[in-house]
């Protein structure tokens, strides 16, 4: 278990930096938090570690999510739409 930092989301994958360098091939379970509101809102997903860059004193990861089910993507919508609000809202 790692704390890090979310660099970006797309559609087929995310870039997140961690404290520690996982190696190319290493399945991964990543959970995506943000506090909008007073309400803290939570994304689960699946993914493979496609490349691993010493950063620091850590490792910017290039994760491929596995294909997600209809309930992960889902949340990952809402999960972004409250990054997206959260980031509108302080402006």
């Amino acid at each position: 278990m790692a704390v890090g930092h979310l660099h970006d989301v797309s559609e087929g994958g995310l870039s997140i930096e961690l404290p520690v360098c996982l190696a190319p091939g290493t399945a991964v379970k990543i959970k995506l938090s943000t506090m909008t509101g007073g309400v803290l809102h939570h994304s689960l997903v699946t993914g493979t570690v496609m490349h691993a860059e010493s950063s620091g004193e850590g490792c910017v990861h290039g994760i491929k999510f596995e294909p997600l089910t209809r309930r992960e993507e889902l949340s990952l919508t809402d999960y972004l739409c409250q990054v997206e609000y959260h980031h509108r809202v302080s402006s």
